[in-house]
């Protein structure tokens, strides 16, 4: 069985009262901006990012900024608003000489990024730095799934959150690759492309609700098993096995480049495992995440022929289409 289309796991216009504001609120705090912060470094109170424009940023490329704000503020609980007077603020400049840069409170764009590349992408990865994410390919377990000269040094603090290494992130370099003619080479099998290709991805949303403790509607969690405590946290259940008895809990795994929502089992003996379906095949995985769901997030399924608002994305193919979590 492949949670992929038919039935999703829909968020219904009912959890707006999860929030006086919107339907996915963050927790409040009393200052805006953490430079302590224990997972990653220069991580926003409350997920409230104040910000201004430099003097000298075009006019014309603020649409390029509103784009890139709107991504985060569809698919995270950060919020980006025009600064009224706080202390920290994060400044938006302009630097002809580059293509982008984030440094401190502070991200410029300029005009030498490649005819491939749009300004709103590259806002897009250089504010996911300014928000504390660092590139993709410094984890400390990154030589587990890339090589080649000039990788540099892993970051032994960066917190992945239990999460897989996600070749398509938005801080993950892209002409880097092979696919690309660049000088690193995937370690796994299937990988066609690198890079976020100017969209914030399944993961990526997934480490910054996890990062900044979204609630609501984005209160739900993805869990390596590795990681997985029964005891403190809550599977979402999907449905039944054949035999009517053996509860299938949300899963997702690994495979020859996809990311693939499936059914998990988790049996009174023995390890769990998760079951994904690819190219009319099943596989048994037991390396694989677990969708948890402790912060109480009001999911529900719903019988729909179409993706309907709201519906979780649970993966992704190895060009970036998200697959959405069905049965």
């Amino acid at each position: 069985m492949l949670f992929r289309k038919l039935f999703s796991l829909t968020i219904l216009a009912t959890l707006l009262k999860f929030s006086e504001q919107s339907n996915c609120n963050v927790t409040k705090y009393k200052r805006n901006f953490d430079t302590n912060a224990k997972v990653w470094i220069n991580r926003w109170k409350g997920g409230i990012v104040p910000y201004v424009f430099d003097s000298s940023f075009p006019v014309a490329y603020q649409a390029d900024v509103q784009c890139a704000i709107n991504e985060y503020h569809a698919k995270t609980c950060i919020r980006f608003v025009p600064r009224t007077g706080q202390s920290t603020y994060l400044t938006i400049g302009y630097d002809p000489q580059q293509c982008g840069v984030a440094y401190g409170t502070r991200v410029d764009i300029g005009d030498r990024c490649s005819a491939t590349g749009s300004r709103c992408g590259v806002l897009l990865h250089e504010l996911g730095h300014i928000l504390g994410y660092a590139h993709e390919q410094d984890r400390p377990d990154r030589d587990q799934y890339i090589s080649g000269p000039g990788l540099g040094p892993v970051l032994s603090t960066f917190e992945t959150f239990c999460l897989m290494y996600d070749y398509v992130s938005i801080e993950h370099y892209e002409d880097q690759c092979s696919t690309y003619g660049g000088p690193w080479t995937p370690r796994l099998a299937g990988v066609t492309k690198c890079g976020g290709g100017n969209k914030i991805g399944v993961l990526d949303t997934n480490k910054f609700n996890t990062c900044y403790d979204c609630k609501g509607c984005l209160g739900y969690r993805w869990m390596g098993i590795k990681c997985f405590n029964p005891s403190q946290h809550v599977k979402v259940e999907g449905g039944y096995d054949i035999d009517g008895t053996t509860k299938l809990y949300v899963c997702r795994g690994w495979h020859h480049g996809d990311i693939i929502p499936g059914k998990g089992v988790f049996p009174s003996s023995g390890a769990p495992y998760c079951y994904i379906g690819h190219f009319n095949q099943e596989f048994r995985l037991f390396d694989f995440e677990v969708l948890t769901n402790s912060n109480g997030a009001n999911l529900q399924w719903a019988v729909t022929e179409n993706v309907p608002p709201g519906a979780l994305g649970g993966g992704r193919v190895t060009d970036r289409t998200t697959y959405y979590i069905g049965r």
